[in-house]
């Protein structure tokens, strides 16, 4: 080989590691963020599933040393909710965290994996909660009802009990319940979005920046 030879081809392989180095720096940045990211979620789904547990024992407490019927229901009803969540959240985990194990060449089918379970489980966690709130409404309801007519003593209902509201006192109530459940639904999309759909959006962003 010349050296006019071994001079040009040692120059272009030097012109374009600076090329190759950028690249291989922009794909790193992707995968730390998508890592961080992805890393939240985990935490958070654990986050939840330890709250469920809480809930569990503090309504075992609460229904345990209060004699109060209505209790007793509510804290069933949050057993049973606090179940289905901890069995749903800790299937989600194992599932998420499959996809992070570092198996995968292809960042971007990667990524897509990621998001599109992510996004199945922000829809449905949605709509379990949006779901939740009138069904629970609609049978405090039955079970308020069905304590008065059978003229029971509940210490739970017993400051309701005494109130006597008139039309306006009826007017004010029905508002106020509306009031609270827009409010509820309101509470739930920021909660969700907060926990979850900001580092969805995040995870999106890697991959639109991978794409480019």
């Amino acid at each position: 080989m010349e050296l006019d030879e071994f001079s040009a081809l040692f120059n272009a392989r030097f012109d374009e590691s600076p090329v190759q180095k950028s690249i291989d720096d922009i794909t790193q940045q992707i995968k730390s963020r998508s890592g961080t990211a992805l890393d939240r979620i985990l935490r958070n789904l654990l986050i939840e599933i330890g709250v469920a547990f809480a809930c569990i024992i503090g309504m075992s407490v609460v229904a345990y040393r209060i004699p109060s019927i209505t209790l007793h229901w509510l804290a069933g009803a949050v057993w049973v909710l606090s179940i289905i969540q901890i069995a749903a959240f800790s299937w989600q985990y194992k599932q998420l965290k499959a996809t992070a194990l570092p198996m995968a060449v292809d960042l971007r089918s990667h990524l897509q994996q990621q998001i599109r379970v992510i996004e199945r489980f922000v829809t449905i966690y949605l709509a379990f909660c949006l779901v939740s709130i009138p069904v629970g409404f609609v049978l405090g309801g039955i079970l308020g009802y069905t304590i008065a007519s059978q003229k029971r003593t509940d210490p739970f209902l017993n400051p309701i009990d005494k109130l006597h509201p008139g039309p306006l006192g009826l007017l004010i109530i029905a508002a106020g319940t509306a009031a609270f459940l827009i409010g509820v639904v309101y509470f739930f999309k920021a909660y969700i979005r907060w926990l979850y759909g900001r580092h969805l959006d995040q995870l999106k962003s890697c991959l639109a920046e991978l794409d480019q």
